[in-house]
């Protein structure tokens, strides 16, 4: 009776547990089906999606360094900046990058940089290991800063033209990745075309047009961020804007933020320092304050704060304010990786 009633016992334990488990995995398949990836969120026209909100600084917000993909009608075409972490934002979205037409590199701090050879690489691997062939006449175009003028101060002329930069990891005679024109041509059974324009930064330059394609415009202008070379971007298609800052004090003589940002629908800024943030750092970011004032002064519609550092992560409510207090009146959304901005 004993023996009887352990197995009884035993039996119902069982039982109890198999008609647990189909629940805990149905729950599980629920989730799943409810989850979307990133990508899924991105809609026809002009859209962005945040791959790095964060800073030079690891943090345990996993905030990735910086890196935005826009989308045109839902294919990923323009990079802007790729930081440390942007390549895996890149595969968590659930993109495929064989479309990818252009990179546009604000500067060549590692922050903005760093992740452009994986990147690079897996585009190729794309074409024929993850089914989405590039076409082989397709270049990919690059774009970035020229480098100091000979007379600028010493920390300057450290940095190299974005040709020399380019060049030093992908050209086929001497570049660090040079073999990556043999994995193309194996693995992905196309030629790794690129092409690479360095561009002035004179901040006295003004706006200018480094690309117009099938109504798609990229703008471009010179931006001071301590001694590294620098460039603000803009994008434009089907009547809709989007305006980058790169990372940049945005306190040039010729309002040159300003400028770029004009009636923009969306602003995303270099939100690294208080306004009370002293040395080093206020020589090379945005304050609050400025923010305000040049999304106002632009008419911006909709000022997205990105590139968060650990002075500004806890601070984000008083980074509001100090905008707001300016007389911005447009809508402030802070960046998160994934993040996607559909411009209707």
């Amino acid at each position: 009776m004993l023996l009887k009633s352990k197995i009884k016992s035993m039996s119902f334990v069982i039982c109890l547990c198999l008609a647990v488990i189909p629940s805990v995995h149905a729950d599980r398949d629920d989730h799943s089906k409810k989850s979307k990836l990133a990508v899924e969120k991105v809609k026809n026209g002009l859209s962005i999606m945040v791959l790095g909100s964060g800073s030079p600084s690891a943090q345990p917000d996993g905030r990735a360094s910086a890196g935005y993909m826009v989308f045109i009608d839902k294919k990923p075409m323009i990079l802007i900046d790729a930081g440390g972490g942007v390549y895996q934002r890149i595969a968590d979205s659930g993109m495929k990058i064989h479309s990818l037409d252009s990179v546009l590199i604000s500067h060549l701090h590692v922050d903005h940089a760093g992740d452009i050879d994986p990147i690079v690489k897996a585009m190729f691997f794309h074409n024929r290991l993850a089914g989405f062939p590039r076409d082989p006449a397709k270049v990919l175009h690059f774009f970035g800063p020229d480098k100091a003028p000979a007379n600028a101060p010493p920390p300057a002329l450290r940095f190299p033209t974005t040709s020399d930069f380019i060049n030093a990891h992908f050209d086929e005679s001497v570049g660090v990745e040079a073999y990556l024109h043999d994995f193309a041509q194996v693995i992905g059974a196309i030629p790794l075309n690129f092409d690479v324009t360095s561009v002035a930064h004179d901040n006295s330059l003004g706006v200018r047009t480094i690309y117009d394609k099938n109504g798609l415009v990229v703008k471009v202008i010179g931006v001071p961020h301590g001694p590294a070379p620098s460039l603000a971007f803009r994008i434009e298609y089907n009547g809709k804007s989007i305006a980058y800052s790169g990372d940049t004090t945005s306190k040039s003589a010729n309002g040159n933020m300003i400028e770029i940002a004009r009636e923009a629908d969306l602003l995303i800024y270099d939100t690294a320092i208080l306004d009370g943030t002293g040395l080093p750092f206020s020589m090379l970011h945005t304050t609050p304050t400025r923010m305000g004032e040049v999304a106002r002064d632009a008419n911006v519609k909709h000022l997205v704060l990105s590139h968060i550092t650990p002075i500004t992560e806890p601070n984000l409510d008083e980074v509001e304010d100090s905008i707001e207090a300016t007389g911005y009146e447009g809508k402030i959304t802070v960046a998160k990786d994934l993040k996607v901005f559909n411009l209707k």
